[in-house]
């Protein structure tokens, strides 16, 4: 059975936290992966980029289990400060689902965007 795995790391080039996803999507590897990369993010002041292209969604895995798991990560007071952005294959995400991650994104305040292309993902992040 394929797990959720995910690294991090520090790219010293464009200033960047990138973290790269793979596999089907868990709660608890989801946790695991926002709290290592806003820490590491957070001690460097650096943007945060999710590469998710390579991570899915399990069939069995609900539509409000996915936003529970975003909510469960919301809990540090540090995330706020955090410009972040995800790149996403358009595939993994339907309209109604990336709807719903940008209004409650805007809800809770977050810095955050969903991308399918890498450079734009790159230059929003450094347009701060």
């Amino acid at each position: 059975m394929e797990s959720f795995l995910f690294t991090v790391h520090c790219d010293n080039t464009r200033q960047l936290v990138w973290t790269t996803a793979t596999g089907p999507l868990s709660r608890e590897g989801f946790i695991r992966m926002v709290t290592a990369a806003r820490r590491h993010s957070g001690e460097l002041g650096w943007p945060l980029l999710y590469d998710m292209r390579q991570m899915y969604l399990p069939d069995q895995l609900l539509l409000n289990e996915v936003i529970s798991f975003v909510k469960g990560s919301l809990g540090n007071d540090g995330v706020r400060q955090v410009r972040s952005a995800s790149l996403v294959v358009r595939e993994l995400l339907g309209e109604e689902i990336w709807d719903i991650y940008r209004f409650a994104s805007r809800l809770a305040g977050l810095e955050w965007a969903l991308f399918t292309d890498e450079q734009q993902a790159i230059r929003w992040l450094k347009s701060s």
